[in-house]
C-alpha cells in the first residue's frame, strides 16, 4: 500500500507523460481506491490509522490462522490485483525497488532492548524477505535497508536462527578521510575546481586554528556525524559571508563553533529525552564546570541537578554512551563511544583509574575551562 501511495502522489505527471506507464498506473489507481483525507496525511499518520482500524476490525476475532485472514484483517480492498498493477507499472518502466527503514530504534533503551522490540524487528526483516522474493518471481528487483543501532544489532544476532540471514554493514565514520572526501566533493561541485582536498581547503579556509589544523579542529567538535560536520562547516562558511571575508578566517570558525555548539548540545538533549525523557536536561548539569572531571565530581554535578543516588550509573552511562562523556586518560588520549562502536566496556578496558571529559562539541555552549 505505500509502494502505491508513493507512485500515486508522486508519479502521476511522470506516467502520464510516458504513454506506455498510463495504463499501468490507472491500474494502480483503481486498485488503490479513493484517496482520503489520511491517506494525504504523512506516514506516521497513516501507520496510526492502520493499526486503530486493525484493533477495532479484530476486536470480535478470537484467532487468525491463515495468512488470507491476516491480510483480510490489515488491507481494506484486495491486495492481490493492486500487486499486479505495481509490478506491471515497475516492469514497464524497467525499475528496482529500494526500502529504507530508520529511526526504528528511537525511543529504544540503550543497551537493554526488550523482546517485544526484537520480536518486532525480526517480522521486519522476515517481511521484507518475503516481498523480495515475491517481487523477484514478478521480475522486479527489490532492495531492503534496515537502519539500527550497533547495540540493537548485537540482540539481534543472540538469536542463533538470525545469523547469517542478513547482510550487515557497520556505518563506521571514524576516519577523517571519508569526511574530507564529502566536503572535498561538494567544494569541488560548488567551485567547480577538482584538485586535491588539501589545496581546496587551504583556497577557502585558514589552515590554523590555535596552531592546530582547522579541518581537525572542526572534526574534532563533531560527534562524527556527516550532517553535523556539514552544519558546522556550513556554517563557517555562513559567517565568513556575514563579515564579507572572501576566506573562511581563524574567527570565523571560531565564531562558528559557539553557534554549532549551541546547536548540538539541544540535539543531544532531544536524543537523550528519545530514550529517557526524564533525563533531558541532563547535559546542562555540566554548565561551567571544568572540561576534565573525576568521577567523584561527575556524580557531584549531577547530584545537584537533582539526579537520585541510585540512578546515578544509569545517567552517566547514558552520557557516555551518547558521547557527551568521554573517559579522559590523557590530553592527547580522549576516548569517545563512538570510537568503539558505543561499547563501554572496550573505551575502559585495562583501565585501573580514569577520568571523564566533556566532549569538545559542548564546551563551548556549556562555558567548561580547559
Amino acid at each position: 500500500m505505500e509502494l502505491a501511495h508513493e507512485i500515486i502522489h508522486h508519479e502521476r505527471n511522470w506516467a502520464y507523460r510516458d504513454l506506455r506507464l498510463q495504463a499501468a498506473f490507472r491500474r494502480i489507481e483503481q486498485g488503490y481506491g479513493e484517496v482520503d483525507e489520511t491517506e494525504q496525511a504523512d506516514f506516521s499518520e497513516r501507520l496510526l490509522n492502520l493499526v486503530e482500524g486493525i484493533i477495532r476490525k479484530g476486536g470480535d476475532l478470537t484467532s487468525l490462522s491463515t495468512t488470507a485472514e491476516i491480510s483480510q484483517l490489515i488491507h481494506a480492498r484486495p491486495i492481490r490485483e493492486l500487486n499486479d498493477a505495481i509490478t506491471a507499472y515497475l516492469n514497464t518502466g524497467k525499475r528496482d525497488v529500494w526500502l529504507l527503514f530508520d529511526n526504528l530504534d528511537k525511543g529504544w533503551a540503550v543497551q537493554a532492548a526488550h523482546d517485544e522490540e526484537i520480536l518486532l524487528l525480526r517480522a521486519l526483516l522476515e517481511a521484507t524477505r518475503k516481498l523480495q522474493r515475491q517481487f523477484e518471481s514478478r521480475g522486479v528487483e527489490l532492495f531492503s535497508i534496515v537502519f539500527i543501532r550497533d547495540d540493537i544489532y548485537q540482540h539481534l544476532i543472540l538469536e542463533p536462527a538470525e545469523r547469517g540471514k542478513e547482510t550487515a554493514a557497520l556505518l563506521d565514520w571514524n576516519d577523517a578521510d571519508l569526511f574530507k572526501d564529502i566536503i572535498g566533493r561538494r567544494i569541488a561541485q560548488s567551485s567547480g575546481t577538482e584538485r586535491p582536498f588539501d589545496e581546496l581547503w587551504a583556497t577557502f579556509f585558514a589552515p590554523h586554528v590555535h596552531g592546530e589544523d582547522s579541518f581537525q579542529f572542526i572534526l574534532s567538535r563533531t560527534l562524527m556525524r556527516p550532517r553535523e560536520v556539514l552544519r558546522f562547516v556550513g556554517g563557517c562558511i555562513s559567517t565568513a559571508i556575514n563579515h564579507r571575508h572572501d576566506k573562511v578566517s581563524e574567527s570565523d570558525i571560531l565564531q562558528a563553533e559557539r553557534a554549532y555548539s549551541a546547536e548540538a548540545l539541544v540535539d543531544i538533549s532531544l536524543e537523550m529525552r528519545d530514550v529517557k525523557s526524564q533525563y533531558d536536561n541532563v547535559p546542562y548539569a555540566f554548565i561551567g564546570c571544568s572540561a576534565v572531571l573525576s568521577p567523584n565530581e561527575v556524580e557531584a554535578q549531577l547530584r545537584d541537578a537533582g539526579i537520585q543516588e541510585a540512578d546515578l550509573p544509569e545517567v552517566i552511562d547514558l552520557l557516555v554512551w551518547f558521547g557527551v562523556l568521554g573517559i579522559y586518560i590523557s590530553e592527547d588520549d580522549e576516548r569517545y563511544s563512538y570510537q568503539f562502536e558505543h561499547d563501554p566496556r572496550r573505551m575502559t578496558a585495562g583501565l585501573r583509574a580514569y577520568a571523564y571529559c566533556i566532549h569538545p562539541a559542548f564546551r563551548s555552549a556549556l562555558g567548561c575551562s580547559n
